[in-house]
C-alpha cells in the first residue's frame, strides 16, 4: 500500500466495533420468519410403468419417424429404443455404439470438461447421443433431479423429465439384454 493511501485509510474502520457481524446481516436478510409461508411439496414413490408421456406435449426427445411407429407405452419402450438404434444405423451404414457411449471408458471422454467425444451425422443421431449421454450421466451419478407428474385416472403423465424417463428406459432395456 502507497503512503498516500496509508494515511487516508488510517481510521477507516473507526466506529465499527457496534456493527453487526456478517452472520448476523445474513440472518436479518434471510432470515425464514420474514418468508412467506409455502405449503408443503409431497413426494410419493410411483411404479415407473404407471408413468406415461403426456400426448398434448410435444415430443421433441424422440424423432417423428420413431414417435410414429411407437404407440406411445411403457411396455414396448425397449422396442422404441431398439427401432431408434436401427434408424440411426442404417442412416449411418455402421451401428450405433451404444455401450461404448453408455459405459465408455475415460478414453471417450474430453478431459476439460468430461464429455464424451462424439461428432453426430443427423440431428436423429443427435438426440440419441444426448439421450444416451444423459443415461450414462444417471448410471454413474444417479438421478439427481426427480421427474414431475400429474395424476392422470390411474395413471400418471409426465410434465417434466421425459427425457429422463427415456433415460430410464434406455438403461432398463439395456441391463436387462444384459442379464
Amino acid at each position: 500500500m502507497s503512503r498516500r493511501n496509508r494515511g487516508r485509510d488510517r481510521g477507516m474502520f473507526e466506529g465499527l466495533q457496534d456493527a453487526p457481524t456478517l452472520e448476523e446481516t445474513s440472518n436479518a436478510i434471510f432470515s425464514a420468519g420474514d418468508l412467506p409461508a409455502t405449503p408443503p411439496i409431497k413426494v410419493k414413490f410411483i411404479d415407473i410403468d404407471s408413468i406415461y408421456p403426456d400426448p398434448t406435449q410435444p415430443r421433441r426427445t424422440i424423432p417423428s419417424e420413431i414417435r410414429q411407429l411407437w404407440q406411445g407405452n411403457s411396455s414396448d419402450i425397449s422396442d422404441l429404443i431398439a427401432m431408434w438404434l436401427d434408424y440411426v444405423g442404417e442412416k449411418n451404414g455402421s451401428p450405433f455404439q451404444l455401450e461404448a457411449y453408455l459405459l465408455g471408458g475415460e478414453t471417450e471422454r474430453s478431459a476439460e470438461d468430461g464429455k464424451l467425444n462424439f461428432e453426430p451425422s443427423s440431428a436423429v443421431e443427435a438426440g440419441l447421443f444426448h439421450l444416451v449421454e444423459l443415461a450414462s450421466s444417471i448410471y454413474r451419478d444417479g438421478l439427481t433431479n426427480p421427474i414431475t407428474l400429474s395424476h392422470a385416472g390411474k395413471e400418471y403423465l409426465i410434465e417434466t423429465g421425459e427425457r429422463r424417463w427415456l433415460a430410464y428406459h434406455l438403461l432398463n432395456a439395456y441391463f436387462r439384454a444384459d442379464e
